[in-house]
């Protein structure tokens, strides 16, 4: 499947410290998806310290990348 990344998500990989790499690796292989309202996706998946959560949209064979950013593990709990 084919990974595009909004402005958006573009734009804030370095504010937010997540490298292009962990968002990839999370879209491919998710922990867990949850599939809110909008037809939107939430794929995330555990890298030790948080969860990285990358938000977006199935289009054809692509899955467009609206945003991303850490959930702390001790917000589940």
């Amino acid at each position: 499947m084919q990974v595009i990344f909004s402005a958006h998500a573009e734009g804030t990989l370095k504010i937010r410290g997540i490298s292009k790499e962990f968002v990839l690796r999370t879209v491919a292989k998710p922990d867990d998806i949850i599939c809110p309202r909008l037809n939107r996706e939430i794929r995330q998946k555990d890298f030790g310290k948080a969860i990285l959560r990358v938000i977006g949209v199935v289009e054809g064979n692509a899955f467009v990348v609206i945003t991303q950013y850490w959930f702390s593990k001790s917000k589940i709990k």
